[in-house]
């Protein structure tokens, strides 16, 4: 029988990365573990679920959390994720300060979560490319970067699972450019039992598949 205390259905959003890494995790453990829960699953990106869970057509949501959180809303974090440059790999010996000059920098939807990350810690310390694409998947992103057409900054979790060969990954920064992955509910849900059931799930999946390389793997 099931003894978890979750039970009944559950609308449940996860933005781009987290449906590519973390929500597979949380459906086996889910089917697993919640025979009386029914999950009904859903993608998009951080400010629209964000937005759906506010307007309750959602009932939580993992999103990427920027910002001063809206009063109606609760944020639990799953965990933070170093995020870095991906340069094609003929580039590897050039200065990030002087790669604007020779490519453009394909930037995330500036929209999303991770994007107004971007946005927020990238252009800030370094001047403004010379060009700038903007793209709506982490995965176009990481295709423009093998093909040598441009350089990126993402979580590095992603950039490791797109990269190959002709991708050369940067040593996260000294400032330490993060990511926080976080469930949003409704504030009135913050302390339902399930959203606690929830979230404990989820950075358990979190821990199992945002695994990166150990640090050493950067070194000159």
């Amino acid at each position: 029988a099931d003894t978890s205390g979750l039970s009944g259905r559950f609308r449940l959003g996860f933005i781009q990365s987290a449906s590519v890494r973390i929500m597979p995790s949380f459906l086996r453990l889910a089917r697993a573990r919640y025979a009386q829960a029914e999950f009904r699953l859903s993608s998009n990106l951080s400010e629209d679920l964000t937005e759906q869970v506010r307007l309750g057509a959602l009932d939580a949501a993992v999103v990427t959390r920027v910002g001063v959180p809206r009063a109606e809303l609760h944020f639990n974090a799953l965990g933070t994720e170093a995020m870095t440059f991906a340069t094609p790999s003929e580039h590897r010996d050039t200065p990030l300060d002087q790669m604007l000059f020779m490519l453009p920098f394909l930037h995330f939807r500036p929209s999303s979560g991770i994007g107004q990350l971007i946005e927020r810690t990238v252009t800030e310390r370094f001047p403004t490319p010379t060009e700038i694409i903007v793209l709506d998947s982490i995965e176009a992103c990481m295709e423009c970067v093998k093909e040598g057409l441009g350089y990126t900054a993402l979580p590095l979790p992603d950039i490791e699972r797109c990269s190959d060969s002709r991708v050369h990954i940067h040593a996260p920064l000294a400032h330490r450019m993060t990511r926080e992955l976080a469930l949003v509910v409704r504030r009135e849900n913050a302390t339902a039992i399930w959203r606690k059931i929830l979230c404990g799930t989820l950075i358990e999946c979190f821990e199992m598949t945002s695994k990166t390389t150990p640090m050493d793997r950067f070194a000159e």
